[in-house]
């Protein structure tokens, strides 16, 4: 019994480790016109490779106003989309490795959220979403 513990412990300690070295680095809150177009610059540290794998980042996504950004939560933008049925508005202006800017083009009502980057990995222990996320604000009548 006493090992059982031991070994559980263990598991969630290394999971901790893992997870506080992931981190997604956004911009402060942004104000953005409706009808212009805005960039949120973001950069994204993926697990350390202690983890089998953890650090092939195989998925980005962007939500709006979701705290985790995973499963069927609807995205602005999904690196796996197929037939690009990403909202032609976002576009992902990052990569797999470490920058995750979007831009916001013909900025709407809308857009006015909390937008959240999330970064998947081969292995998913790996998988992390940067719950701070970054404010848009929409303001003024269309440029």
């Amino acid at each position: 019994m006493a090992l059982w513990v031991k070994k559980v412990l263990c598991g969630f300690v290394f999971l901790l480790a893992a997870a506080q070295s992931q981190r997604v680095d956004y911009p402060g809150p942004v104000c953005a016109v409706r009808g212009s177009s805005v960039s949120l610059l973001c950069t994204f540290s993926p697990a350390e490779s202690s983890l089998p794998g953890g650090e092939e980042v195989t998925r980005v996504l962007w939500c709006q106003n979701h705290l985790i950004c995973h499963g069927s939560t609807p995205t602005v933008y999904d690196s796996q989309e197929r037939n690009n049925n990403n909202n032609p508005r976002y576009r992902y202006r990052g990569d797999q490795r470490g920058r995750c800017s979007l831009q916001i083009s013909d900025v709407r009502r809308e857009d006015d959220s909390t937008l959240r980057f999330r970064m998947e990995a081969k292995d998913p222990r790996a998988s992390f979403t940067g719950q701070a996320g970054v404010g848009v604000s929409v303001v003024g009548k269309t440029v």
